[in-house]
Protein backbone atom coordinates (compact mmCIF):
# COMPACT_ATOMS: atom_id res chain seq x y z
CA UNK A 1 0.00 0.00 0.00
CA UNK A 2 1.74 3.27 -0.65
CA UNK A 3 1.70 6.25 1.80
CA UNK A 4 0.26 9.57 1.43
CA UNK A 5 3.74 10.92 0.53
CA UNK A 6 4.20 8.73 -2.38
CA UNK A 7 0.82 9.61 -3.39
CA UNK A 8 1.51 13.19 -3.16
CA UNK A 9 5.12 12.73 -4.89
CA UNK A 10 3.57 10.61 -7.87
CA UNK A 11 1.05 13.14 -7.81
CA UNK A 12 3.22 16.31 -8.25
CA UNK A 13 6.46 14.58 -10.28
CA UNK A 14 4.77 11.83 -12.24
CA UNK A 15 7.63 10.80 -14.61
CA UNK A 16 10.81 11.41 -12.16
CA UNK A 17 13.45 14.33 -12.81
CA UNK A 18 15.75 11.42 -12.47
CA UNK A 19 15.12 9.74 -15.71
CA UNK A 20 15.36 13.10 -17.57
CA UNK A 21 18.22 14.60 -16.68
CA UNK A 22 20.69 12.50 -19.34
CA UNK A 23 24.24 12.03 -18.97
CA UNK A 24 25.45 15.00 -16.65
CA UNK A 25 25.35 13.49 -13.42
CA UNK A 26 25.24 17.37 -11.41
CA UNK A 27 22.03 18.05 -12.80
CA UNK A 28 19.03 17.63 -10.59
CA UNK A 29 16.35 19.05 -12.67
CA UNK A 30 14.88 19.59 -16.17
CA UNK A 31 14.28 22.94 -17.38
CA UNK A 32 10.76 21.36 -17.58
CA UNK A 33 10.87 20.18 -14.15
CA UNK A 34 12.16 23.96 -12.79
CA UNK A 35 9.02 25.25 -15.00
CA UNK A 36 6.38 22.71 -13.26
CA UNK A 37 8.04 23.44 -9.57
CA UNK A 38 7.69 27.24 -10.67
CA UNK A 39 4.11 26.71 -11.82
CA UNK A 40 3.10 24.59 -8.46
CA UNK A 41 4.47 27.16 -6.59
CA UNK A 42 2.75 30.23 -7.73
CA UNK A 43 -0.74 28.29 -7.23
CA UNK A 44 0.04 27.70 -3.78
CA UNK A 45 -0.43 24.10 -3.34
CA UNK A 46 2.45 22.60 -2.07
CA UNK A 47 4.86 24.38 -0.20
CA UNK A 48 8.78 24.60 -1.06
CA UNK A 49 9.79 21.49 1.36
CA UNK A 50 7.01 19.48 -0.44
CA UNK A 51 8.23 20.21 -3.93
CA UNK A 52 11.87 19.31 -2.58
CA UNK A 53 10.93 16.13 -1.46
CA UNK A 54 9.07 15.87 -4.97
CA UNK A 55 11.46 16.36 -6.98
CA UNK A 56 14.40 15.05 -5.13
CA UNK A 57 16.26 18.24 -4.38
CA UNK A 58 17.18 20.36 -1.16
CA UNK A 59 14.40 23.07 -0.11
CA UNK A 60 17.26 25.83 -0.89
CA UNK A 61 17.24 24.25 -4.59
CA UNK A 62 14.03 24.89 -4.75
CA UNK A 63 13.89 28.39 -3.16
CA UNK A 64 16.52 29.36 -5.68
CA UNK A 65 14.25 28.53 -8.50
CA UNK A 66 11.32 30.11 -6.85
CA UNK A 67 13.40 33.61 -6.65
CA UNK A 68 16.14 34.34 -9.54
CA UNK A 69 17.30 37.05 -7.80
CA UNK A 70 18.70 35.34 -4.70
CA UNK A 71 20.23 33.37 -7.05
CA UNK A 72 21.84 35.90 -8.71
CA UNK A 73 22.57 37.21 -5.65
CA UNK A 74 24.20 34.52 -3.98
CA UNK A 75 26.55 33.92 -7.29
CA UNK A 76 27.29 37.47 -7.12
CA UNK A 77 29.14 37.23 -3.02
CA UNK A 78 30.05 33.90 -4.55
CA UNK A 79 32.32 35.46 -6.80
CA UNK A 80 32.97 38.08 -4.33
CA UNK A 81 34.43 35.63 -1.92
CA UNK A 82 36.50 33.51 -4.64
CA UNK A 83 38.35 36.39 -5.53
CA UNK A 84 39.06 36.59 -1.73
CA UNK A 85 41.03 33.52 -1.72
CA UNK A 86 38.59 31.94 0.95
CA UNK A 87 37.86 28.83 -1.36
CA UNK A 88 39.35 25.56 -1.56
CA UNK A 89 42.62 25.62 -2.85
CA UNK A 90 43.52 21.85 -4.51
CA UNK A 91 47.96 22.56 -4.53
CA UNK A 92 47.19 24.18 -0.76
CA UNK A 93 45.16 20.75 0.27
CA UNK A 94 47.80 18.36 -1.77
CA UNK A 95 50.91 19.83 0.14
CA UNK A 96 49.01 19.79 3.11
CA UNK A 97 48.18 16.05 3.03
CA UNK A 98 51.78 15.28 1.74
CA UNK A 99 52.99 16.81 5.05
CA UNK A 100 50.85 14.77 7.06
CA UNK A 101 51.44 11.81 5.56
CA UNK A 102 55.03 12.82 6.08
CA UNK A 103 54.46 13.37 9.83
CA UNK A 104 52.58 9.85 10.43
CA UNK A 105 55.40 8.10 8.68
CA UNK A 106 58.06 10.34 10.51
CA UNK A 107 56.31 9.04 13.96
CA UNK A 108 55.48 5.55 12.57
CA UNK A 109 58.78 4.16 10.84
CA UNK A 110 57.51 0.43 10.10
CA UNK A 111 54.10 2.20 8.72
CA UNK A 112 53.62 1.05 5.62
CA UNK A 113 51.43 4.03 3.67
CA UNK A 114 49.70 2.55 0.40
CA UNK A 115 48.58 4.37 -2.55
CA UNK A 116 45.19 4.99 -1.42
CA UNK A 117 44.07 8.75 1.20
CA UNK A 118 43.80 7.56 4.81
CA UNK A 119 45.04 3.93 4.30
CA UNK A 120 47.63 5.04 6.91
CA UNK A 121 45.29 5.87 9.07
CA UNK A 122 43.17 3.18 8.82
CA UNK A 123 46.93 0.80 9.29
CA UNK A 124 46.93 3.24 12.68
CA UNK A 125 43.48 2.35 13.89
CA UNK A 126 43.87 -1.54 12.98
CA UNK A 127 46.96 -1.83 15.07
CA UNK A 128 44.93 0.35 18.05
CA UNK A 129 41.89 -1.81 17.26
CA UNK A 130 39.65 0.70 16.49
CA UNK A 131 36.96 0.37 13.52
CA UNK A 132 37.15 2.79 10.44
Amino acid sequence: MATRKQWSTARINPTGSQALKGLDKRVKLTDDDRARILALHKRGEYSQRELARAFGVSRKLIQLIISPERLAHHKALYKARRADGRYYNKEKNTLAQRKHRAHLREINPELTTGSKPGDAIREINARRKIPS
